[in-house]
């Protein structure tokens, strides 16, 4: 029986398992005490946190800075955007939701059936699918486009861009105009967020995000007496916000949000409204009845040609706190996706990666290459808890959504498939090939071997997971051609090194793998290459798979860092698996 869900609650609870990184320069922050805000009011740097994920390695989040308030903790939590005591509290970073209503377009107000609404949170970007009557009687298909700087038009999706840069301005503002993306707002601006209260008496939270400079307000209602929403019963607390306003270019957006549900997604806690209605400078723009939703889904934004050279002007912004400065990838991770976001903000798997320090020196063999020898199993010991977050025992089913939300870096399909991707990221759990005993997880789903022997001009990558042993000649070996002609899970793999990074190329795969749970399927016309690099006790690693009959362009993955791990425990088998995960689910959609 897979061990998945009981491993990631296990490194949840643990100390042992849980890692906070303070990074360089900072004193160690002890366990069980939360680090201080500093006197300007942003952090220093990021906090970030180890979660083990679905068999494939370990994801980082980022841990709610020390400089967000507990008011806007309270509604990160009460919406699902906080998650665990130790996560953190931006872990909704896109969502999907169709509806039926109105919405302003020039000449009065056009009826919308089925309308569909795509945004990233953390791009930022929108995608607007506009279908129905126009208020002249003409029918309407639009969809709308932004992604950080750019705007654009397209016939359907991901086809057919004209470039609308003029648009920009009114667009980006509307990402405010959901729950989610206004406490973004309100989590970046950190310490900076202002509390008051309303003339009835409800409390206002007020932030500028340094990213984008639009002040934003919400409006916070808190309520004993609700439908039970989500984790939350009938009587039990919860601050929902209800109003928004997004102040930006001289003019004013709003929103009302009314009717939540905790029901729209089976088996995940979050929470949104059902009913929502937005105003420009005071007048109706939209009034909006949700009607299907979902959190963290499979979307993207790549930037078109046609657009590439039309930037549009940006909405002005607020000079970035230090914590906003951490800029750029590490040098393992040079093949950038084109709709990676601008530099402006870090994923928590980069920024996680760039804070951990290496010690010691690095080790070399009789070649004079980095020896990678050892069990990469190592983490960081400093634990701290951050308060605020979600209560104390409650570890919800739904760590799928938290695992998404930690998912930036995306694999860009043909556009093609991306309907698939969604389908089999949402589908059952049986969907994916690895459910099940005695299925491997395959290269490069399974990420960074855990025992790494270098010896005799070979190289040997255990992965504990199934017992998933790869012995790779290193020496400098041609290819033979008909190694494409295998199909492989592991793939047939050659390492040679450059410079200091060990390099090993893989091809021969067959089709029965994903690189990852989300749905990331491939053919088995796949190519991969990993990256290995030590420097001191830390081990680097990325791959990069290319795939052109399914991949618009090459993915490369995050760079994950391992420690070495100086004392391991012994390695033996793997345990005898034992097929009865599907009668234990209590719903065979349950994914994490």
């Amino acid at each position: 029986m897979r061990t998945a869900i009981a491993l990631s609650v296990a490194v949840l609870l643990t100390a042992a398992g849980v890692v906070a990184q303070r990074g360089a320069g900072a004193p160690p922050a002890a366990a069980n005490q939360a680090p201080m805000c500093p006197a300007n009011g942003y952090a220093a740097q990021g906090n970030y946190g180890m979660f083990a994920q679905n068999d494939d390695g370990f994801t980082a989040y980022e841990i709610a800075s020390p400089c967000v308030g507990k008011d806007v903790r309270d509604v990160a939590e009460s919406i699902g955007m906080g998650r665990g005591r130790v996560m953190g509290v931006k872990n909704v970073i896109g969502v999907q939701f169709k509806v039926d209503g109105t919405l302003a377009d020039g000449t009065g107000m056009a009826k919308l059936a089925s309308a569909e609404f795509h945004i990233a949170y953390y791009l930022p970007a929108m995608r607007m699918f506009l279908n129905g009557t126009k208020a002249n009687g003409q029918p309407l298909k639009e969809v709308r486009v932004f992604a950080d700087q750019y705007a654009w038009n397209e016939t359907e999706q991901g086809r057919g861009p004209t470039a609308a840069a003029n648009a920009l301005n009114d667009r980006l503002p509307l990402i405010k105009l959901t729950p989610f993306g206004a406490v973004w707002s309100l989590i970046e601006a950190e310490g900076h967020t202002t509390v008051s209260k309303s003339a009835d008496g409800k409390t206002v939270l007020t932030g500028t995000s340094p990213y984008d400079g639009i002040e934003t307000s919400v409006t916070v209602e808190d309520s004993r007496q609700h439908p039970k929403l989500g984790p939350y019963d009938p009587t039990e607390l919860i601050r929902l916000p209800v109003a928004v306003t997004a102040k930006a270019n001289g003019h004013t957006w709003g929103a009302t949000f009314a009717d939540y549900k905790g029901d729209l997604e089976p088996n995940v806690w979050m929470i949104f409204p059902t009913t929502i209605k937005w105003t420009l400078d005071g007048k109706p723009l939209a009034d909006l009845r949700v009607t299907f939703f979902r959190s963290n889904p499979y979307i993207v934004f790549p930037i078109p040609d046609v657009v590439k050279g039309t930037p549009a002007t940006q909405l002005a912004t607020v000079p970035l706190p230090p914590s906003a400065q951490r800029s750029g990838n590490l040098p393992l991770r040079n093949v950038q996706t084109s709709y990676a976001p601008a530099g402006r903000r870090v994923s928590p798997q980069d920024g996680y990666a760039m804070q951990l320090m290496p010690t010691g020196q690095t080790p070399r063999d009789a070649d004079g290459h980095p020896d990678l020898s050892g069990n990469w199993t190592g983490n960081i010991p400093n634990v701290f808890q951050v308060p605020g977050l979600r209560r104390n025992g409650a570890f919800e089913a739904d760590q799928s959504a938290m695992q998404r939300g930690a998912q930036w870096n995306k694999p860009l399909y043909k556009v093609e498939y991306w309907d698939k991707v969604r389908s089999l990221d949402y589908g059952k759990v049986e969907d994916d090939p690895f459910y099940g005993c005695y299925k491997p997880l395959g290269v490069p789903r399974q990420n960074v071997p855990g025992r790494i022997v270098q010896k005799d001009r070979q190289i040997w990558l255990f992965s504990g997971v199934e017992n998933a042993l790869r012995i790779l000649p290193l020496d400098n070996r041609k290819r033979d051609e008909n190694d494409l002609q295998f199909s492989t899970f592991n793939g047939m793999g050659l390492a040679h090194w450059e410079g200091d990074t060990l390099i090993v190329e893989s091809v021969g795969f067959n089709d029965r793998t994903w690189l990852g749970w989300e749905g990331y399927f491939h053919t088995d016309k796949m190519e991969v290459t990993e990256r290995f690099t030590r420097v001191g006790d830390l081990l680097y690693y990325n791959f990069t798979v290319n795939d052109p009959d399914v991949l618009a362009e090459p993915w490369t993955s995050y760079t994950y860092v391992r420690r070495i791990n100086p004392n391991p425990n012994r390695q033996d088998e793997a345990p005898e698996c034992e097929e009865r995960d599907l009668g234990l689910l209590a719903d065979p959609y349950l994914r994490g």
